[in-house]
């Protein structure tokens, strides 16, 4: 285990370069609990499951700024995480251990319809979660144009979800 420093318990990161974000969650702490990712890279959490930290985090909340349906490989790598458990016989999910929540905010608009598969995305998503005992939410996002247009996220909105 690596030498400690400041005991961060939550990390919010709004992503633009991806493999900065990747050598930034190889250092994050074991100490940190929540992690907030404001992103449009569909492997973020896969790059997430790799960090030491990932098996003592509580919360997971990925705001994804892209048609959810860019999620699907996620689908399969929550089927995968849930078999490890299975044949390892741990608790959590997969390389998430200790994690009692996971939650995805998406677009589930096509132009200005509801896009009427996003209901079996979500139920998909939410199962392999919910048989490992993690509660799994998938919400559609609402429509932020002005903040699109700007591109910048309301940071008030970061800690809502906890």
């Amino acid at each position: 285990m690596r030498e400690q420093g400041i005991p961060l318990k939550t990390l919010a990161i709004y992503s633009t370069n991806i493999n900065l974000t990747a050598i930034l969650l190889r250092f994050v702490p074991d100490t940190t609990r929540h992690v907030y990712f404001h992103s449009w890279w569909n492997g973020i959490v896969s790059v997430l499951s790799s960090c030491s930290a990932a098996r003592y985090l509580e919360t997971v909340t990925y705001e994804y700024w892209s048609h959810y349906r860019r999620l699907l490989p996620m689908v399969e790598l929550a089927e995968s995480w849930r078999e490890q458990s299975i044949v390892a016989g741990s608790k959590g999910m997969g390389p998430f251990e200790n994690l009692p929540q996971f939650s995805i905010e998406t677009t589930p608009f096509i132009g200005d319809e509801l896009d009427e598969s996003f209901a079996d995305f979500t139920d998909r998503l939410k199962k392999p979660f919910e048989e490992c005992g993690v509660k799994c939410s998938v919400r559609p996002m609402l429509r932020r144009l002005h903040w699109d247009f700007m591109g910048v996220s309301p940071v008030h909105s970061y800690f809502n979800y906890y």
